[in-house]
């Protein structure tokens, strides 16, 4: 209320410096996740099991935060989201113990789903001169030139430091972090970008999400099934059937995030001009070709140029989920619970999808959860061909 344009805008470069701290933080102890675990002697249903634990906590905080995005506003969540992650930083000596280790990955799945639904939720309420679609584009660049470095980071660390330095660098990032979301409140105020209403006030607006809703969350549900049961699988196939160190691992998962963040502002772009709906479909068709393609790779080269065009439609997916949740979605409550419900839904799919790559792994052959999850994802599909049909009969309506 009151802010001017500018204002806003700077708000808007907060944000994206601040998802870039905070996904380097999270990246630097999540992203070779599944070394670390190895390291310590846990199987692949294991590994599994606990980016289960990871993806349920983020997905219960983002249902939290989405809750009191819309009560207390969406900085006082991104706050909360960067205390316990900096609080673990001093037990990093013990970070090679069991209870430690599953202390860490259920803190920073908290800290993960609450702040990026809370981020995205404020970013969808400031306004933009390219529209959401390019902000979206925007803040998830920053987000994967932090998982990118992060990458590369982490490997570097475990092979100079050791396994447990990382659980360090992270809280010390995670600390660093916090003053950015208070000059964030200054900014867009207590309550975040001034959309979001207190209770009581104004029109109440629907809890119940809509038929379209409902559609976009079991599309996603699938896709997330499918990306999830492939994902702490990359670097471990990296490391096992191709051979590679730590080090090129690390290097290899930086590629594909290179290849997300060189893409992100301009899927934006691509998500405004042909459409939300038409964009994530095409994202989820992609997917499904080159999960199946990785089991091709033979060394480091040819996994790097898998891997780099998984990044390229990678990029596609969250400017438009975001912008498709935007659009199904009143701006303020609803908006807020909407991002949180999304990302909490998605975020039980993502632990099912972690078993059951751990299973197939186990079980089936390092190849099988690339090629199972390349079939399942693709049901999604003919859920978003729905979806687009839907909302063109709407507009036309």
């Amino acid at each position: 209320m009151g802010r001017s344009a500018g204002d806003h805008g700077s708000a808007r470069f907060t944000l994206y410096y601040l998802a870039f701290s905070v996904t380097l933080a999270h990246g630097i102890v999540i992203t070779l996740l599944s070394l670390y675990l190895n390291a310590m002697g846990y199987s692949g249903s294991q590994i599994g099991l606990f980016n289960a634990g990871f993806t349920v906590a983020s997905a219960l905080a983002s249902w939290a935060a989405g809750r009191i995005s819309a009560s207390r506003g969406y900085v006082t969540a991104l706050l909360l989201s960067l205390v316990p992650p900096a609080a673990l930083a001093p037990l990093f000596p013990l970070a090679m113990t069991p209870l430690i280790t599953v202390t860490a990955v259920l803190v920073y799945g908290l800290s993960k789903g609450a702040f990026g639904t809370a981020a995205v939720g404020l970013l969808s309420e400031i306004p933009g001169r390219w529209g959401a679609a390019v902000s979206f584009g925007a803040f998830y660049t920053a987000v994967v030139l932090g998982r990118t470095v992060s990458g590369a980071l982490a490997g570097a660390i475990i092979e100079g430091l050791g396994y447990p330095y990382l659980l360090l660098a992270g809280g010390l990032l995670m600390a660093a972090a916090a003053p950015l979301a208070l000059i964030l409140r200054g900014k867009v105020g207590s309550r975040g970008a001034g959309r979001v209403k207190r209770r009581g006030e104004g029109p109440k607006s629907s809890r119940k999400p809509s038929k379209s809703m409902i559609i976009l969350l079991v599309a996603l549900f699938l896709h997330t099934m499918g990306f999830m049961a492939v994902s702490p699988f990359f670097s471990l196939y990296a490391l096992k059937e191709l051979g590679l160190s730590e080090g090129l691992v690390g290097t290899l998962m930086s590629i594909r995030s290179a290849g997300v963040m060189v893409s992100e502002i301009a899927a934006g772009y691509l998500t405004t001009a042909a459409g939300s709906a038409e964009v994530l479909t095409a994202h989820v068709l992609l997917s499904s070709l080159s999960w199946s393609t990785f089991t091709l790779s033979s060394g480091f080269w040819s996994a790097a140029a898998i891997l780099l065009f998984g990044g390229v439609v990678g990029a596609l997916d969250m400017p438009a989920r975001r912008t498709l949740i935007s659009e199904l979605s009143a701006p303020g409550e609803e908006r807020a619970r909407s991002m949180g419900l999304v990302d909490a839904v998605t975020g039980v799919a993502s632990a099912v999808g972690y078993l059951l790559g751990g299973a197939m792994w186990d079980r089936l052959g390092p190849q099988s959860p690339f090629l199972i999850a390349s079939v399942y994802n693709a049901a999604a599909v003919p859920l978003l061909l729905l979806l687009r049909r839907r909302r063109a009969g709407e507009a036309s309506a």
